[in-house]
């Protein structure tokens, strides 16, 4: 199971088919509470991630500082970092600052892609060496 998060459903609804038909199936999430929710559950089924940074915190994240929400996907990440260590994960955003991608280079298991870069075969390649790394 792939989980994908991000609060664009609709522009996202071409990757999720894509992901779908060339890898496996997709949970995805435009709501960062039902997300959280649904890794707490099925920690243990999620292959892969693919995380926006972008987003309404919700309640998960109200007494964090997600910068009104320009940094909710860092919160989600640290806590998914905090339950595993082994989850590959995808950072795919719009958010171009390089301080934001340094949150993630030592992470050898987190790719960062922007969207206006990548088309949806390279997030589908990008994903593939992440389930399949040999």
């Amino acid at each position: 199971m792939i989980l994908f998060v991000d609060d664009e459903e609709k522009r996202m609804d071409s990757y999720r088919l894509i992901l779908e038909r060339e890898l496996e199936p997709v949970c995805f999430f435009n709501n960062v509470d039902k997300a959280m929710d649904y890794f707490q559950k099925e920690i243990s089924s999620i292959k892969l991630l693919i995380l926006d940074i972008m987003m309404p915190p919700g309640d998960a994240f109200k007494d964090e500082n997600t910068e009104e929400g320009l940094r909710t996907g860092l919160n989600f990440y640290d806590r998914v970092r905090s339950k595993t260590s082994n989850l590959p994960i995808i950072i795919f955003t719009n958010v171009t600052e390089e301080n934001v991608e340094d949150h993630f280079k030592a992470d050898p298991k987190c790719r960062f892609l922007k969207k206006s870069d990548v088309f949806i075969f390279e997030l589908v390649e990008e994903a593939k060496k992440l389930l399949n790394p040999n």
